[in-house]
């Protein structure tokens, strides 16, 4: 099982701060979600007041400091509050977030039905005789693009080609509005028999920690690569109109060292990354579920 924070572990890791160390510290006691006293198992450090700390996926600001504690802010930055249990890997000052890459994690996963890429969900409808279709589930964003019916064995299920998609059909009829016709009849079909319906549909987003992102979301193990690279563009694409901001100083490296323009060129080694691997993940598609569509 490869889990939400597995992806973001690995994004921040290969993608983001290549090795860069960041400060860390230890939850010193368990925390609920309302709680706004922090304490830590190690020296404050750069725990002051101004800071940001991260635990899992909440990002929290430091007001102040008393007796060693942190006074702070909860759900900081969008992030939500969720309680916490001692011992847990607490960020000081971190470049980037769990909360923002997970961010940008779900916004890989919302832009990829945009750029071809779906996951396939599976449905049983039953025949109405009154209409010669199947009515379809009301399920918004879902095109069928593989239909099958029950063979004479069980488990047996054989494809159907000769068939179109009726939309806007009555809702007294099919209530959904959406239903199966076949304009010529197929012996496979016969009134009575289910009808297996393979949908391409958008991929789910991903909040826990814990969560399989892949059962959760729909998206492909093999496709893990793509989705890290993508969600690194997406946090890094805005990081270069921090740095030409006139009205605030800049990072603490000198221009010369890192030129105006500098972090847009960064990218691209990770678009062409992306471009790779999102003509792989088409080709998966086209190979494992082809090109029909419904007519």
């Amino acid at each position: 099982m490869t889990t939400t924070a597995d992806y973001v572990t690995r994004t921040r890791d290969r993608y983001l701060t290549q090795g860069v160390r960041e400060e860390r510290n230890l939850l010193g006691a368990d925390i609920d979600a309302a709680a706004t006293t922090v304490t830590f198992t190690y020296a404050l450090g750069g725990i002051s007041r101004g800071a940001t700390i991260s635990l899992g996926f909440e990002t929290m600001y430091v007001w102040d400091i008393a007796g060693g504690n942190a006074i702070v802010q909860r759900g900081a930055d969008g992030s939500t509050a969720s309680s916490h249990v001692a011992g847990e890997l607490v960020r000081v000052q971190p470049r980037f977030t769990d909360s923002l890459i997970l961010g940008g994690i779900n916004d890989a996963l919302s832009e990829a039905w945009s750029l071809g890429l779906y996951r396939v969900d599976a449905e049983e409808v039953v025949w109405d005789a009154r209409w010669g279709g199947y009515g379809l589930a009301d399920a918004e964003d879902s095109i069928p693009i593989i239909v099958e019916t029950q063979g004479s064995q069980p488990g047996e299920w054989g494809r159907v080609d000769d068939w179109r998609l009726g939309r806007t059909q009555n809702i007294g009829d099919f209530p959904s509005g959406e239903a199966l016709f076949f304009d010529r009849w197929d012996v496979n079909v016969i009134s009575g028999k289910p009808i297996r319906v393979h949908y391409r549909r958008p991929f789910g987003q991903t909040t826990s920690v814990d969560t399989n992102l892949e059962s959760t979301t729909g998206w492909r193990s093999a496709w893990r690569e793509l989705l890290e690279v993508s969600a690194a563009m997406s946090v890094l694409a805005g990081r270069e109109v921090g740095r030409n901001l006139t009205e605030a100083q800049g990072p603490t490296r000198r221009a010369e060292e890192v030129g105006q323009g500098a972090q847009v060129q960064s990218l691209r080694p990770l678009a062409m990354r992306q471009t790779a691997r999102l003509a792989g993940a088409r080709k998966d598609l086209l190979r494992l579920y082809g090109e029909r569509r419904a007519r």
